[in-house]
């Protein structure tokens, strides 16, 4: 076989693995791929809505422990504080809780989302019923949210002004989805008409 064969034979199959991955940059590129993964499609709405680019936030994800549904949060405390996500995310890789970051920033999370858990606090029960309604007595008393906490509060946050959506409606919803992404999956289908499989 000559040598002109073998590069052009080379030459196609580079050409070939290669165009799935040019034709998937350029859908993102276009905003009109919605065929995308719920990953996909949430790193889209996150990068609209916090105004980052879409690049920026796969790298983000991709080089830290971090899971997506966390990415709202780091976000918002990066543009709240002006710091740069990659600093947010270090403090998390070295076992930083999120309660310990808002506190390591001057920021206490029971003020920062006191709106949200106020508006749908009776949906909620314990601990954020319970807890909210024990502090408002007790007010020197704190109110300790966990990581998971935070991330729902961040997440309801976000998607609740991305889809211009009452936050109790984003909870009910919630609680029938259980996982963020896939809640956040049926609001994005839902707004762009695109049929659920």
């Amino acid at each position: 076989m000559s040598k002109k064969v073998k590069f052009f034979i080379l030459g196609s199959l580079i050409l070939l693995l290669l165009n799935p991955l040019s034709l998937r940059a350029e859908n993102l590129k276009l905003d009109v791929s919605f065929s995308e993964d719920k990953i996909t499609h949430f790193y889209f709405a996150v990068s609209n809505y916090f105004q980052v680019p879409k690049e920026k936030i796969v790298i983000l994800k991709k080089g830290s422990i971090l899971k997506e549904e966390e990415l709202p949060l780091v976000l918002y405390l990066s543009q709240k504080k002006k710091i740069s996500p990659e600093f947010i995310i270090d403090l998390r890789s070295r076992g930083y809780s999120w309660y310990e970051i808002f506190l390591y920033f001057g920021l206490k999370p029971e003020k920062e989302f006191e709106k949200w858990v106020v508006i749908y606090q009776p949906y909620y029960g314990p601990p954020y019923g319970k807890a909210w309604g024990y502090h408002k007595k007790h007010p020197t008393r704190k109110i300790i949210f966990t990581d998971h906490d935070l991330i729902i509060l961040s997440n309801v946050h976000f998607m609740s002004n991305y889809y211009q959506i009452k936050p109790i409606k984003i909870k009910q919803k919630l609680d029938t989805h259980r996982d963020i992404l896939i809640l956040h999956e049926h609001l994005f289908r839902t707004k762009h008409r695109i049929k659920i499989r």
